[in-house]
């Protein structure tokens, strides 16, 4: 599984205990379970209602539009912030999360790596939804 370590930072910049994210190529933005919206001092009050496709069907989701800031491999990076019911783990995507890293699968020997850019900006801003998400967000 292309687990991907990462210490989540709440809105005040406190790191979060270390957790594990899903490499997912599949997923067009990062999406996060919808308890942890609480935990990161982000009310779903303040969020954008949306619905998105997933690979069980449409979805509801919550998107935080300014995004979130996470550590990984020790690098700061930002992402954008769906927060999903139902979804029991962070889904990293590919419009935000792989602009940062190059993802290679071996499926031979069963592997995934990733390798930072450098440089490590990316050539967009991830996370940055302050333009309008299609009615149907992934």
């Amino acid at each position: 599984m292309p687990g991907v370590p990462m210490k989540l930072l709440k809105l005040d910049g406190e790191m979060r205990p270390q957790i594990y994210g899903l490499a997912d190529s599949g997923c067009d933005y990062s999406n996060f379970p919808v308890d942890w919206a609480k935990d990161l001092g982000i009310d779903l009050a303040s969020c954008e209602a949306t619905k998105g496709s997933t690979a069980g069907g449409t979805a509801d989701k919550y998107l935080y539009r300014p995004g979130i800031d996470a550590i990984v491999f020790g690098r700061k990076i930002h992402l954008a912030a769906f927060f999903s019911p139902g979804l029991p783990l962070a889904l990293l995507g590919r419009e935000d999360f792989f602009q940062y890293f190059r993802a290679s699968f071996d499926q031979r020997s069963q592997s995934f790596q990733l390798d930072a850019y450098d440089p490590f900006e990316p050539e967009k801003t991830p996370g940055d939804l302050s333009t309008p998400v299609p009615a149907e967000a992934p």
